[in-house]
C-alpha cells in the first residue's frame, strides 16, 4: 500500500503511519512523536531547504510524506556515512513509499543528495523562488499563442522520417490561462488558483498543472499531425514551473519510426520539450499513429 502524503509520524528511530499507531500503541507509550509541522518547527532541517532551493515540489500534496521520509533518511545516512552523497537507487529505495502525480522526481532526488552531502547544513537562510526577478505584472496579457495554424490534411506515415523537426509552438502564459486549465481538467488544489495562499508558501504565483501540460503536449502533436492523428502514449516529466507572466515554448523532433507489416497506419515516437524563462518545464516522449 502506497503511503498517504499527511499521514507520517516519526518516532525515535523509527517512522509510523499515522493510521496504524492505534494498532501499535505499544510502540508509541511513552515516545515523542514528530509530524511534518514539528520537523522545522524551530528551524528548517536540511532536506527541507534542499526542497526549496531544489524545487522539488510542484502542487504540494505528497510534500509533507516526502519531507518526513527524507528527513528520516537524512538523519540515518548522516549518522553512518557522514557527508558521502547517496546514490539515485538508494534514495529511490528509501522513498520507494511515495507518488508525486506531478512528476517533480528529479527535484526530490536532487534535493536529497544535496542534503545528505551536507550542502544545507548550519543556519543560514536560503534563496527561496520568490527571489527570482519575476516580471511584475502590469496588465492581464491577452491569451495567444504563437504557431502556424493547424493542419487540416493529416500527414501520412511516408511523409515523416526520423530527424524532422516539429514546427515550435508557443504559448503566453496567463493567469487566466493557467486558473482556467486547472479547473476545466477538474484539478481544485489551491496551488492553481489562489494567489495568495501559494505566495504565502514560497511561489511567486499559481502554477499550472501538470493535466494542463500533457494537453498543452497533445495539441502540440495534432496540430502537426493531423487530425486523424491518434496519440497512443505519452511519458512527461515536469521540471521548473510554469507560473504567469512568461511564455512557454515547446519543440518536438522525430526519433523512432516504426512501420507495420500489416495494417494501415505506422508509428512515430516524438521527442518533446518546453521550456520556460527559469528553464525546462516539460520533458517527454509521445507516440503515436500515422495512416499511410
Amino acid at each position: 500500500m502506497k503511503r498517504a502524503a499527511l499521514c507520517l509520524l516519526l518516532l525515535p528511530f523509527a517512522l509510523f503511519m499515522a493510521t496504524k499507531i492505534r494498532s501499535q500503541n505499544r510502540a508509541a507509550a511513552g515516545k515523542s512523536v514528530t509530524t511534518v509541522e514539528g520537523i522545522g518547527a524551530s528551524s528548517l532541517h536540511p532536506v527541507q531547504k534542499a526542497f526549496m532551493v531544489h524545487d522539488a515540489l510542484q502542487c504540494g500534496f505528497c510534500t509533507p510524506g516526502f519531507i518526513v521520509e527524507a528527513a528520516a533518511f537524512h538523519d540515518r545516512w548522516r549518522a553512518t556515512k557522514g557527508t558521502a552523497t547517496p546514490s539515485r537507487e538508494e534514495i529511490g529505495a528509501a522513498l520507494s513509499g511515495h507518488l508525486c502525480r506531478c512528476g517533480a522526481y528529479d527535484g526530490i532526488f536532487s534535493a536529497v543528495a544535496a542534503a545528505c552531502a551536507g550542502q544545507f547544513d548550519g543556519g543560514e537562510s536560503v534563496e527561496l523562488p520568490s527571489s527570482f526577478p519575476w516580471k511584475e505584472p502590469i496588465e492581464e496579457l491577452g491569451d495567444r499563442t504563437i504557431a502556424p495554424e493547424p493542419t487540416w490534411e493529416t500527414l501520412r506515415f511516408d511523409q515523416v522520417a526520423v530527424g524532422d523537426e516539429l514546427p515550435k509552438l508557443v504559448i503566453e502564459l496567463t493567469p487566466t490561462l493557467i486558473i482556467a486549465t486547472a479547473i476545466a481538467t477538474q484539478d481544485y488544489q489551491d496551488v492553481h488558483h489562489d494567489r495568495d495562499m501559494v505566495q504565502r508558501r514560497g511561489h511567486p504565483d499559481v502554477f499550472m498543472n501538470i493535466l494542463t501540460t500533457t494537453g498543452f503536449a497533445g495539441r502540440f502533436i495534432t496540430d502537426w499531425a493531423g487530425p486523424e492523428a491518434l496519440i497512443q502514449a505519452a511519458g512527461i516529466r515536469l521540471g521548473v514551473p510554469n507560473y504567469p507572466y512568461g511564455e512557454m515554448t515547446i519543440s518536438g523532433r522525430v526519433t523512432e519510426r516504426e512501420e507495420q507489416p500489416t495494417g494501415d497506419r505506422g508509428t512515430l515516437t516524438v521527442e518533446v520539450r518546453g521550456v520556460n524563462k527559469l528553464g525546462t518545464h516539460l520533458d517527454g516522449q509521445l507516440t503515436l499513429t500515422l495512416p499511410r
